[in-house]
């Protein structure tokens, strides 16, 4: 094969190339452990490679690279039209990046020998994180036994190794085993462990896509791949994690026995509706990278848990990339299936892809891998072994290429530029106004946010919610009903707001109207300063029409109406419905405090390693503005990349 005839007396180019070999599994370990600065670190490592890197002779260009090269520059033109410009910005820094390690890649894996290598060393990479993290669930399981959990299912969103979400971790994992099933040595075990990292996330997703792994190794080793390791490896660490864990493998593969599981499917349909509904505004570009959390949660504002990944990469491409995203990535998963699927491909290149092709399922249950580093490095890096191992490169290139000193470049200012000289005014605004805030300067808070409420995105209702806050704080009640009928939302927080203007007024009636929509939408209003100065008899009235109330959530129905009862002294009624509310999930948090299991509250609100004196996130006696605050602080720390 003429792709593999470089010579290699040339010492400096072999020299460069084991270097390669060297950083790419140093920078996976690094990133893989969340150690701090890892991206920053990456990016000068990237940047030094490309620009001493030469060009292999004889690489060409394959269709997956110049898609990810489109993709790439539509990332990096994102920020043009995105919703939430800094952290967009960001994500175009990371995307180029990304670009950059894609192509150190594809030129240190372009030959077999150096390729074979490189694998190798990922996946032992792979092996030695995946025992870490086994060794972390292992204390974390230790220390939910010791609490009084019996059942991990109920709990598996605690476990978060290596700081990531317990669905990121399995998609990662998932893209781990597949390195080991390419890696030439070890592999039995390999795959043993990670497969082990994977299922111990009990993620419905993942599990569905391992059962379709296993089926496409069966395949592949019928065509002569010689994978009865991996497929051993990989049949055994389901094994084993189903005799541990027998009861926590029936719940995953039943997949809606459970009313968090059955809560889970409904979100992924209503969640998908709603952002489907809302790319219609942006049809062809999007909202920008990283947008999605943003256009679900922030014209939602009814103190719902905080979006952390979208419902399926469909939607998330259609709303943060629009039709024109769309497109690209349709023609890169084209262009991975036509390496599949065409017969003079090499086996090898087919095989990696069609491997990528099962991980992707995992995508389709819940979208993780571009909101995480890690994932998007795997993910990158199996796409440029697959593209380096498609034989038929025949675009020559020149020894160097103008590509590897522009790509350096742009990944050092990437890292450089801090994100502040990017933030606009509306955003620094908000960052001032939250600050004076929480030092209860409301007057300052209420100039800063009344300054750029016109120009703040209209996915986000709540600086114009804060500002209310204080407007009512200062008994300026037209100012806050001006803003009021301004927002087109179903806010809990509108309705408790009009219920304190209906009091304000005298009309008692509607108030309670108001209050009871309120609360059924958000519990914890119940506990706020606000209303708790209300008399009695509006409390009582507001609390027995919530919940009976349309607006309860179709899910933890009991939990809501025990914590409402609960806060207006019907305790023995409340906890009916709280005991009620354990039984059929044991992971619920309130519940557990108010019932009196206190080392259950404890270990999920501040998981199995953190000492729960270290500060407290329930607040004993809040103001509405408090609440406000501890749903938005993570929320615009996310949207506006602001610490």
């Amino acid at each position: 094969m003429e792709y593999l005839k470089s010579p290699l007396s040339d010492r400096k180019f072999a020299a460069v190339a084991l270097i390669g070999v060297f950083c790419i599994p140093i920078m996976f370990f690094i990133v893989l452990l969340n150690i701090s600065n890892a991206y920053y670190m990456c990016a000068y490592v990237i940047a030094i490679l490309l620009v001493i890197r030469r060009m292999p002779d004889g690489l060409g260009i394959t269709n997956i690279d110049l898609t990810i090269a489109v993709i790439t520059a539509l990332w990096l033109f994102s920020p043009l039209w995105a919703i939430c410009r800094t952290t967009s910005i960001k994500t175009a820094g990371i995307s180029i990046v990304l670009f950059g390690f894609y192509l150190l890649v594809r030129y240190t894996a372009y030959r077999e020998d150096y390729r074979v290598k490189l694998i190798n060393s990922t996946a032992a990479v792979f092996f030695v994180v995946e025992i870490f993290a086994i060794i972390t669930f292992y204390l974390y399981y230790k220390e939910a036994l010791r609490v009084g959990f019996t059942n991990l299912y109920a709990i598996r969103y605690l476990f978060h190794p290596f700081a990531e979400t317990n669905n990121c971790w399995a998609q990662i994992s998932l893209l781990g085993i597949v390195v080991c099933v390419l890696a030439t040595r070890y592999r039995l075990i390999a795959t043993y462990i990670t497969s082990i990292g994977t299922l111990i996330t009990f993620s419905r997703g993942a599990y569905i896509a391992l059962a379709l792994m296993i089926i496409v190794l069966c395949f592949w080793n019928l065509k002569k791949k010689n994978l009865k390791g991996a497929i051993i490896g990989i049949v055994f660490g389901v094994l084993t994690v189903s005799v541990i864990f027998p009861h926590e493998v029936y719940t995953v593969t039943s997949i809606a026995t459970t009313e968090s599981q059955r809560g889970s499917l409904l979100w992924r349909k209503t969640s998908s509706e709603r952002a489907l509904e809302a790319s219609k505004e942006h049809l062809f570009l999007g909202t920008g990278s990283c947008s999605y959390s943003m256009v679900c949660d922030g014209y939602n504002g009814n103190g719902s848990s905080f979006t952390n990944y979208p419902p399926n990469i469909v939607v998330e491409i259609l709303v943060e990339k629009g039709l024109i995203g769309f497109v690209v990535y349709g023609l890169l998963l084209f262009f991975v299936l036509r390496v599949i699927i065409k017969p003079n491909n090499d086996i090898r290149a087919a095989f990696v892809c069609s491997l990528i092709c099962v991980i992707l399922i995992k995508e389709i249950t819940q979208a993780t891998v571009q909101n995480s580093l890690s994932g998007s490095m795997s993910l990158i890096y199996l796409l440029a072994i697959s593209s380096s191992s498609c034989p038929n490169n025949k675009n020559k290139v020149g020894k160097y290429s103008i590509l590897n000193i522009l790509t350096a470049i742009t990944v050092f200012f990437a890292v450089v530029i801090p994100t502040d000289i990017l933030r606009n005014n509306t955003e620094k605004n908000i960052n001032l106004a939250i600050s004076e805030l929480r030092k209860n300067n409301y007057t300052v808070a209420g100039n800063y946010l009344s300054s750029i409420i016109e120009e703040c995105s209209g996915y986000d209702i709540y600086p114009r919610l804060l500002l209310v806050g204080i407007y009512l704080k200062q008994n300026l009640y037209c100012e806050a009903k001006e803003i009021i009928n301004g927002i087109d939302s179903d806010s809990g927080y509108i309705e408790f707001y009009n219920g304190l203007l209906s009091i304000h007024d005298g009309d008692t009636e509607s108030a309670i109207i108001y209050f009871s929509k309120a609360l059924a939408k958000i519990p914890s209003l119940v506990k706020c300063d606000e209303f708790r100065q209300l008399n009695d008899a509006v409390r009582v009235a507001s609390v027995n029409r919530a919940i009976d109330s349309e607006y309860l959530p179709n899910q933890n129905r009991d939990a809501v109406k025990g914590v409402l009862l609960h806060y207006v002294g019907f305790n023995n009624k409340a906890k009916t419905y709280l005991h009620s509310a354990i039984n059929k999930n044991s992971a619920l948090q309130i519940p557990n405090m108010l019932l009196g299991n206190n080392e259950k509250y404890n270990f999920l609100v501040y998981g199995a390693f953190r000492n729960p004196n270290q500060n407290s996130s329930f607040f004993r006696s809040p103001t509405i503005l408090d609440l406000l605050l501890r749903e938005y602080s993570f929320r615009f720390r996310n949207w506006y990349s602001i610490k």
